[in-house]
Parts: structure tokens; C-alpha cells; sequence
């Protein structure tokens, strides 16, 4: 295949069950830059967050974090596109989100703002919540970590990229597209347990196509690879879409090609297939 760019989804897809990289994967993407294919990591997280997973790989490519709200030229920037929700809308969501009562987060510049982070599905229980320090990286980058829904307000909407809700409860979460419905929003999740809400159009399809503008790319030389529902629009945007064995039947539906799940280096053995052997 003449792919000139892949853009990979991480959680479920590049990233093993442990969410590490394997050595495998590492000499994928390395490989991949050599031939000058971009190797585009494009997850929900923040930039700060996916960039140590970039320079762990010595990666040069661009990244979309976010879910999309973001796109950096490089993992040492400098953000060449960025796509918040207006704040009248940020504004309707977060009351949505507030009343809730659910653990809540909003993703504003290198911030997470949080609520109610003892309600978090990933702890076992809420005595194992612990406050996460804000530790820059070494290099001049920093993730922080707000857990204060006052400053979310006053702080977050004024630059958020998304909203996420998350409940071990679907009714919780089912609930709240009831009352998000008719807003124009997208709704999708990365987790079981999760959904994440952005301004309707606006994704990680969006990047894609402003990075195939960006390169003057053909829609089939760009390769992606995802697992969950919030990957499904960058893979339609793509002209190779790749779903992981291990993905939801709905993402393998939108997918030309089935890779092995996550756990068995399913994405290194598809690109080594289809795009390294030649």
C-alpha cells in the first residue's frame, strides 16, 4: 500500500493490555519514520500526556490529542490547530454535566479539570483516590490535574476541547444523552464506562482531514487504526481503515482490514503486512 501517513488511536489499539508500548511497536513506528511515513498518535488525552509516549518512540510526527480538539506538528509542538467548544455550548454541557453528580472531567489546554474524582470507575473504591501531582516532564511540558468543579467553571470552558462522564451505571450515562439531546454535540466513549462529548463535526476525523490538507495527501494513502466509538470518524476519514480484533463490532463494520487485538502486537504486524513490505 502506498501510505504516506497512520494515525493511531493508543487505549486498546497501539498500546498493549498493560498500556505500554511493546518493542515491537517501537520498531514499527521508527521504521515507519525512516521511510517517511508520519506516524500520527491521536488519542483522547491531553498533548502533554501523549507526547511522553511519542519521545519515548523517538517519534517526529504530528499528534492529535484530545479526541481531536488539537493538533501539534510535533511532540514539541507548536499546536497547529485547535478546535474548542463555544462557550455557550461548553456552558450547556457542564450544567448538564454538574447536575449529575457523576465524576466529570474537562480537557482545556494542558489542563484536566475534575469533579468528584473519588467517584472515578478506574479506583477500586474512593478511599483509593490520591490527589495527582502536577510534575513537568523535563522538558517544559506539564499535564495538570484540577480537582475543583468552581474552577472548572470559571477556568475550563473557556478553552475546552471536551467533556467527559463517567459511571460504572450506563442509566447514569444514558441519562445524560437523553438530556444532551438536541445540543449539537458528539457523543462517543473510549471506555465501557465512559462517554465523552465535543461540539457536533468536530472530532478525530476533523484532524485527519486537516492533516491531508496539511500534507496534500490522497484519502488512500492514509492508514488508521481504533477500537472504540470515538475512533470511528477518523477512520471513515481515512482511506485504509484498520479495526482492532479486539474492537467493538461497530468499529470492525467501518474497518477494510481486521487486525489481531492489541494484546498481540495486532497493529506492528498489520502495518509490517501491508505498508513495510515492500
Amino acid at each position: 500500500m502506498r501510505i504516506k501517513l497512520i494515525a493511531t488511536d493508543l487505549d486498546g489499539t497501539l498500546l498493549d493490555g498493560n498500556s505500554n508500548l511493546t518493542p515491537k511497536s517501537l520498531e514499527v513506528m521508527q521504521a515507519c519514520e525512516e521511510r517517511g511515513i508520519h506516524f500520527v498518535m491521536a488519542s483522547g488525552r491531553l498533548f502533554e500526556g501523549i507526547r511522553l509516549l511519542a519521545r519515548k518512540a523517538n517519534l517526529h510526527s504530528p499528534i492529535i490529542s484530545s479526541n481531536g480538539g488539537r493538533v501539534d506538528l510535533t511532540p514539541f509542538g507548536p499546536a497547529i490547530m485547535e478546535d474548542t467548544l463555544p462557550h455557550p455550548l461548553a456552558r450547556k454541557v457542564f450544567d448538564i454535566l454538574k447536575a449529575s453528580g457523576l465524576y466529570i472531567e474537562c480537557y482545556s489546554g494542558n489542563t484536566i479539570y475534575r469533579s468528584h474524582p473519588r467517584l472515578s470507575p478506574f479506583l477500586k473504591s474512593p478511599e483509593d483516590y490520591v490527589p495527582t501531582p502536577c510534575i513537568p516532564d523535563g522538558e517544559g511540558f506539564q499535564q495538570r490535574f484540577v480537582d475543583d468543579v468552581d474552577r472548572m467553571e470559571a477556568e475550563g470552558m473557556d478553552r475546552a476541547y471536551k467533556f467527559a462522564a463517567f459511571s460504572r451505571n450506563p442509566e447514569d450515562l444514558q441519562e445524560i444523552v437523553r438530556q444532551l439531546d438536541g445540543l449539537p454535540v458528539t457523543i462517543n466513549s473510549s471506555f465501557p464506562f465512559n462517554i465523552e462529548i465535543m461540539e457536533k463535526g468536530h472530532g478525530k476525523g476533523k484532524a485527519i482531514q486537516f492533516l491531508q490538507e496539511y500534507y496534500q495527501l490522497d484519502r488512500d494513502e492514509i492508514m488508521t487504526f481504533g477500537d472504540s466509538t470515538n475512533d470511528l470518524e477518523m477512520m471513515l476519514a481515512s482511506g485504509v481503515p484498520v479495526a482492532m480484533g479486539n474492537a467493538l463490532e461497530e468499529v470492525k463494520k467501518a474497518a477494510k482490514i481486521i487486525a489481531p487485538p492489541n494484546t498481540e502486537d495486532g497493529e506492528a504486524r498489520i502495518i509490517e503486512q501491508y505498508v513495510l513490505c515492500s
